[in-house]
């Protein structure tokens, strides 16, 4: 399916290379075929809208790009799919011209495809302006009514062609872009210069012709500026531009000295270079004899520059790659859906200066993993969703990989007098990377002022402010090497913390710390702490205790005069947060909840005996229990002095729902070897004929004094059982009685007893 498409793209350019040739500009359908405007505007041939914007409620400078986050995962295919298709044009485009074996054309040409019709602009000593297009490409660059201009196709700036958009008035250029496809701008060798003047700025945006407005969704794509190579950007306004990726992503910017590998290849790097003027090098051209050119101006000596512009709503506000020498100079970006300011991937010597982030849905600043030599000053980073500067300089891959990148770290690079304020997450990080310098900076807010992390080698944080941190001022962790000098900490619970890193921590001020001046923690041998003023309140003004036992970290020569050992509020949330205590808080809790379970199993019987405390009562007790049933006729009495046989089972049991005598009482069996009355000589006895009481069967309970007589009997475990009685014996409750009781009344009610079983 793709050779066939691609068969047929490069016949519909040979169709178009033939017309070129002849100095004409026709579509890709045939020599003289009509041109039909940008596909995706739904404007039919011959009735471009003029219409000025700005007619209706809408606001048109309103962005709406997703936030991070927010995408699924079909979306992101999507996406991705887009960006794919955007490189392959590209390549087609190459393709198309190479695969004839014919030199390009020297006259620009158009070429259809997938994704549209693009205008090529091939080499040239002249640049071409903003009255070429209007000449060249008459039915897709359209003057509105307002004096801007709308752009329906794509525009490809080719090796040796300079495309200089350069205004004379106030000029608004605006790139079609809707649900039904979007257009480019891309400069793929050649010159890109978007020069506008304090006095003539330009402003280059999306524009979707249905909702006459701005295009305020990326899910569908959305049109976007990418350069490869040189490019000046003065006085302009960008906004709205770009989805995705970061080529993609808004203005994009790369000035390639070097093969690309890897997904910096977007266009194949096998260029039929244009006869007599191409470039090989940047800087390289090839001219004819004679006479010396005229000098031209000094843009000539120009890398990459963005200057004195605004970058508003884009998905990457400025994303910069595979450069040398950038200078991107008093250049405000705001409301960027995903970063503002990207170094990304062998960009070395930029220089950063007087830049304003703000409002970015993830980083302010990033410079990325590859990239030296930057240096980033007078850099205003204020309320981004997470870290208002990020350096990230580790390596490239931890070993063998695909694409066979070295491991060491990248670094030379330097954050100084810049201001950072209220990110979601850190003001300034750096994560990895050697010889990182953040100097004389100004952070505020955020969870955390200035964090060292991740393997960061000889790092130096010095001379910089950090107020009001929520947590630390300063981190330090998983670093070696690190030098912390003469900063000053104000207004955060712990001024400065050290975890699993050595660093060297001296001559800093720390104030109004309420938890720990500086902290310690873990494997932090070879730290010192020396000749730091630590002023504030809490447990201790350095916390060594969670340092490991063999670190011996030095602490000397600091200042304590202005600290104050108090339990603050947060030094007891530290010391009920640690986790010994946590674990105690808990051991409590489930004691409590279990305390009414053992309450309720105080009430059950047991059948364990305990007695009173005396043995005198107890051998009372016993003995008034013999002569009562004795003299009832139950117990035979004891004719020899021999020992009473042992009980054949002897238990404590509790009346249910009674309240507890002081002494429990104890219940004793008649022995089964015990001789029974007669019937006519005891009412203990049972009815006539009937047989007398078993002595196992009589239970009964016992207080101190006489016997009591019964007023009922139950049994605490019926089992649905009318009668109340186990299958083994009988339980007499004894609680509420008389005063006395005569020993018949007794034996009557045993009898009863009895002939009730």
């Amino acid at each position: 399916m793709r050779e066939a498409r691609r068969g047929r793209r490069t016949l519909a350019a040979a169709v178009v290379l033939a017309c070129a040739a002849a100095g004409t500009v026709v579509s890709a359908g045939g020599a003289g075929a009509a041109l039909r405007p940008f596909r995706g505007t739904g404007t039919e041939p011959g009735a471009p809208s003029t219409t000025a914007p700005g007619t209706d409620d809408t606001d048109d400078e309103t962005a709406g790009s997703e936030a991070p986050g927010t995408v699924s995962a079909e979306e992101s295919e999507r996406l991705a799919d887009l960006v794919s298709g955007e490189d392959e044009r590209l390549v087609d485009i190459k393709v198309a011209v190479t695969s004839l074996g014919v030199s390009a054309p020297k006259v620009p040409y158009r070429v259809r495809s997938a994704g549209g019709y693009t205008l090529v602009l091939t080499a040239r000593r002249s640049p071409y302006t903003i009255n070429d297009l209007r000449r060249l490409a008459p039915q897709t660059f359209v003057p509105l009514e307002d004096g801007s201009y709308l752009l329906r196709e794509h525009l490809l700036v080719d090796a040796g062609a300079t495309l200089s958009l350069a205004p004379q008035k106030a000029t608004t250029i605006r790139l079609a872009s809707s649900g039904r496809g979007f257009v480019s701008i891309v400069n793929d060798g050649g010159r890109l210069r978007l020069l506008g003047r304090a006095s003539a700025p330009l402003t280059i945006t999306s524009w979707d012709e249905t909702l006459r407005r701005v295009d305020p969704q990326t899910a569908d794509g959305r049109a976007y500026i990418r350069s490869r190579g040189q490019t000046v950007v003065r006085h302009a306004t960008l906004k709205n531009l770009g989805f995705w990726s970061g080529r993609t992503g808004g203005l994009s910017i790369s000035f390639p000295d070097r093969p690309q590998t890897g997904a910096d290849i977007d266009v194949a790097d096998t260029k039929e270079r244009t006869t007599g003027s191409t470039s090989t090098n940047r800087l390289t051209t090839v001219l004819p004899t004679g006479g010396l050119p005229a000098e031209e101006t000094s843009l000539e000596a120009v890398g990459a520059e963005v200057s004195d512009s605004l970058v508003e709503g884009n998905a990457f506000g400025l994303f910069v790659s595979a450069a040398s020498g950038v200078k991107i100079t008093n250049v405000t970006i705001r409301r960027s859906t995903v970063s503002g300011l990207v170094l990304h991937r062998s960009v070395t010597s930029a220089q950063v200066q007087q830049v304003r982030v703000e409002g970015s849905g993830l980083d302010g600043v990033v410079v990325t993993k590859g990239v030296e030599g930057t240096t980033l000053s007078q850099v205003e980073a204020r309320g981004n969703r997470r870290d208002g500067i990020r350096l990230d300089g580790s390596p490239l891959a931890s070993g063998p990989s695909a694409s066979g990148q070295s491991m060491r770290s990248f670094g030379g690079n330097v954050v100084a007098t810049s201001t950072v304020a209220d990110n979601g997450r850190t003001g300034i990080r750096v994560v990895g990377g050697a010889n990182v310098r953040v100097i004389t900076n100004s952070v505020t807010g955020g969870p955390q002022g200035i964090v060292v992390d991740e393997g960061a080698e000889a790092v130096v944080v010095e001379g910089n402010r950090v107020g009001g941190a929520a947590t630390n001022g300063i981190h330090v962790r998983g670093s070696a090497g690190v030098e912390v000098r003469g900063n000053a900490v104000d207004g955060s619970p712990t001024g400065l913390r050290l975890s699993d890193a050595t660093a060297e921590i001296a001559d800093n001020t720390v104030s109004g710390a309420t938890l720990h001046a500086v902290t310690l923690v873990g494997a932090v041998a070879g730290t010192t702490v020396t000749d730091n003023r630590l002023s504030g309140s809490g447990t201790t003004a350095v916390d060594v205790v969670r340092a490991a036992q063999d670190a011996d970290p030095v602490v000397e020569d600091n200042d304590l005069s202005g600290w104050e050992v108090t339990l603050t509020k947060d030094s007891l949330l530290s010391t009920v947060m640690h986790p010994m205590t946590l674990l105690w808080i808990g051991i409590g809790i489930l004691m409590l909840l279990t305390l009414p379970l053992g309450k309720r199993r105080t009430g059950m019987p047991t059948p364990y005996p305990t007695g009173p405390s005396s043995p005198a009562s107890i051998a009372d007790i016993e003995d008034a229990q013999r002569r009562a049933l004795e003299a009832a006729g139950v117990l035979a009495p004891v004719t020899t002095p021999a020992a009473a046989p042992a009980p054949q089972r002897e238990r404590v049991l509790e009346p249910a729902g009674a309240r507890r005598t002081a002494a429990p009482h104890r219940i004793a069996s008649a022995p089964a070897s015990a001789p029974a009355a007669s019937p006519a000589a005891s009412p203990a006895a049972g009815p006539a004929g009937g047989s007398p009481l078993h002595p196992d069967y009589v239970e009964a309970y016992y207080g101190t004094g006489d016997p009591p007589p019964p007023p009922r009997a139950r049994h605490g475990r019926s089992r649905g059982r009318p009668d109340g009685y186990d299958e083994g014996h009988r339980v007499i409750d004894l609680t509420a009685v008389e005063p006395t009781v005569s020993a018949g009344e007794l034996a009557d009610w045993v009898r009863r007893l009895e002939a009730g079983r």
